[in-house]
């Protein structure tokens, strides 16, 4: 199966773009942060743990500086920038999203683009497979 691209997203910055995940979002993603999850996210992301480092989230309503934190165990999104991004593109517990990345070595800016695949209301059966 191929992997999915951003199609509702236009104007994402250029560079190699991996897909990290494709995720429903659950109610402690939508209240607390976003657990970034998957081999493909320890794969690319893990070298950032312990780094501060710019992290812009890019959806299909809004761009947005998000808090990046990369821990032993996990990596999530911290709530601030990240309840930015849920009210403005009305995420829901039950949404399925895609996200991928690229990361600007010059300017050192992780760019995370993420976009809904479906509403929860729209596919209560649908299967996930993860990259």
């Amino acid at each position: 199966m191929a992997k999915p691209v951003p199609n509702l997203i236009k104007n994402y910055p250029e560079g190699q773009l991996h897909h990290l995940f494709t995720k429903i979002l659950t109610a402690s993603d939508i209240k607390y942060g976003l657990t970034l999850m998957g081999q493909a996210s320890k794969d690319y992301l893990q070298g950032f743990k312990d780094q501060v480092v710019k992290t812009i989230l890019h959806t299909p309503a809004l761009s947005e500086p998000v808090i990046f934190k990369s821990g032993n165990r996990t990596m999530s999104l911290c709530t601030s920038g990240w309840g930015v991004i849920v009210t403005g593109n009305g995420f829901v517990a039950g949404d399925i999203i895609n996200c991928w990345f690229v990361y600007e070595e010059e300017s050192r800016v992780l760019n995370l683009i993420m976009e809904r695949v479906r509403s929860s209301a729209n596919s209560p059966h649908l299967h996930i497979y993860h990259f």
